[in-house]
């Protein structure tokens, strides 16, 4: 009888254990990851939402299209023509109603002045002209006592406080004696109606080319005819789209070229002691992944207006038509730490 009883307890046992395994099934969608990316799923009005998972299937004829289903890969919301889309949850931008002034022509002097004196190299401004498009002059003459031959390399360049990327170089003979000129392309007339420069700062880094010793001149100013010192182009109608304690990045306009559209950004650095480097980290057009690029390089106490091409073959590809709003993240970060940077905070500019 004992026997029995004791069989009966472990069998009771173990129907006990097994129930208590079965009842012990792991919940798998559980998950707590979190995107700065806001999913916006179009829903039929008066549609409720299929509760049973055995439906009839559609017929041919039936031409309602359920839409009432949450993407399980963000890939999936990004392709081509795809009625699902992506925002961010942050306030939309507007660039303020404004007029770019219109190109008028007048005459430019600059008084001849000496940029550079260093070991027997010296180096003067002494003139300005127009070239083609937005292409400037700056006329200039060189002397080259320094018995070296030498190359001559724009280091930095600056309008009227705002930095224009530097793109030239020239090499002199020793015993040089030469006037030349420095092009460069003045593109914010087009940009913010700054088309005559009052100030200009100018650097070059100087090679001896049989040496291989190079040096960065000091940057020096040079102030023409239509200088005017109490002018500031502050851009008060841009909007504003990122500003912390080291930098400043405003949209100043979003203008359409030759039917494509192009999208002007100022970039401000705003630190004393770093100099920082701007690049998109994601982007989006109409809230549809998109590839917006702008590499922006600022010295301390530099600004910058970047123009952001988008062509209309880029557009066809996601599926926009007409260009409503542009949104993104921004990186800046400093030259010894490139790729651990500070995000910005999303962004969304409305250009309907």
């Amino acid at each position: 009888m004992k026997k029995a009883i004791s069989l009966l307890t472990v069998f009771a046992m173990m129907m006990s254990f097994s129930c208590f395994f079965s009842s012990c099934k792991k919940d798998e969608g559980s998950g707590d990851g979190k995107s700065l990316l806001k999913y916006e799923t179009p829903t039929e009005t008066g549609t409720e939402p299929e509760t049973e998972p055995e439906t009839e299937p559609e017929t041919e004829t039936d031409p309602i299209i359920s839409t009432d289903t949450e993407p399980t890969d963000s890939s999936d919301s990004l392709q081509k023509n795809s009625i699902e889309t992506t925002s961010y949850d942050c306030p939309v931008s507007v660039i303020g109603p404004h007029e770019v002034p219109e190109y008028a022509y007048q005459e430019i002097l600059i008084d001849d002045t000496v940029i550079l004196d260093k070991d027997g190299l010296t180096v003067h401004v002494n003139g300005f002209q127009l070239g083609m498009g937005t292409e400037r002059l700056l006329m200039m003459h060189l002397d080259n006592r320094t018995g070296h031959p030498i190359s001559l390399n724009l280091r930095s360049l600056a309008i009227d406080g705002f930095s224009i990327m530097p793109m030239w170089l020239k090499n002199f003979e020793d015993g040089a004696s030469e006037d030349f000129d420095v092009e460069f392309y003045l593109t914010l007339g087009i940009e913010i109606g700054l088309w005559d420069p009052g100030m200009i700062r100018i650097a070059f880094e100087v090679k001896y080319t049989d040496t291989e010793a190079t040096y960065i001149s000091d940057p020096a100013t040079v102030y023409t005819s239509v200088y005017d010192p109490d002018k500031v182009y502050d851009i008060p109608y841009s909007a504003v789209l990122f500003e912390d304690a080291n930098v400043r990045i405003s949209a100043v306009d979003f203008v359409y070229y030759r039917d494509e559209p192009r999208l002007y950004l100022l970039f401000e650095n705003l630190s004393a002691e770093e100099s920082y480097t701007f690049r998109f980290q994601e982007s989006l057009i109409n809230g549809i992944s998109a590839s917006l690029f702008s590499y922006v390089v600022l010295k301390p106490g530099e600004k910058s207006i970047d123009t952001l091409y988008i062509r209309n073959g880029d557009l066809e590809e996601i599926g926009v038509d007409k260009i409503e709003t542009l949104s993104g993240i921004i990186m800046y970060s400093t030259e010894d730490d490139y790729f651990n940077g500070t995000l910005c905070d999303p962004f969304t500019l409305s250009v309907s």
